[in-house]
């Protein structure tokens, strides 16, 4: 106790999404919790491809379901910019917090046997020091009390980034792109990723997972566009 409040004067906490001071580890601050454009109250967003609703692709998913936290708009664009791109993987702790909570609101926190991340390549993963998929995954099956298996899923070629791309050609981008090694006969999966926008990232790597016997393959996302 003495500890926590040693390093509490050192290192205090902050809300991950403005950057003020806040007593709460992990939870955003009084203005954020007002103001953060949650995705259930900003739009109305398909609960299985996890994409607004006039933008729906489920006539050609793979994974079973989508929960997501965000819009990807606001603070949350701006924290999640500085998460992936500025060395801030300790705001990991917060956005789990937040999806390992939007997951027991839809009802799914005890639905799967593991949960994994949408995989960089390792060269990606190298310049970046850290894969941001996969600290999620870490919060949330830490939280939910789920196995993790962070390295299920690889990556097999570098890729453009979806984010560059048009909707035509992010749906073929990755194709081939994933492996999967494991023997997932009959698992019900949680695949965790950072930001949704056609859902074809999740796509394919629910493809590459249901060929490898998974019965089940949902996504959680912390925004979607």
């Amino acid at each position: 106790m003495f500890l926590r409040h040693f390093l509490s004067l050192i290192f205090p906490e902050k809300c991950a999404y403005c950057g003020k001071l806040t007593d709460q580890p992990n939870r955003p601050c009084e203005q954020c919790r007002k103001t953060l454009p949650r995705a259930d109250e900003a739009k109305i967003f398909c609960r299985v491809c996890g994409r607004e609703k006039p933008l729906c692709t489920c006539h050609e998913i793979y994974f079973d379901g989508c929960v997501g936290c965000f819009a990807y708009e606001g603070a949350v664009r701006r924290a999640m910019h500085n998460f992936k791109f500025y060395k801030t993987p300790a705001l990991a702790g917060a956005f789990g917090a937040e999806m390992a909570n939007s997951l027991r609101q839809s009802g799914m926190d005890t639905r799967f046997d593991m949960v994994c991340c949408v995989p960089l390549h390792r060269s990606g993963k190298r310049a970046r020091g850290y894969n941001q998929s996969e600290l999620l995954a870490r919060e949330i099956a830490k939280s939910l009390r789920i196995p993790c298996r962070p390295g299920m899923l690889t990556k097999l070629r570098k890729t453009p980034p979806q984010h560059t791309l048009s909707a035509k050609q992010r749906a073929t981008n990755l194709l081939g792109a994933f492996d999967c090694r494991a023997d997932l006969a009959g698992c019900r999966i949680l695949l965790v990723d950072d930001i949704t926008t056609t859902g074809a990232t999740l796509n394919e790597c629910a493809k590459t997972l249901k060929a490898r016997g998974a019965r089940e393959v949902c996504g959680c996302v912390l925004a979607t566009v």
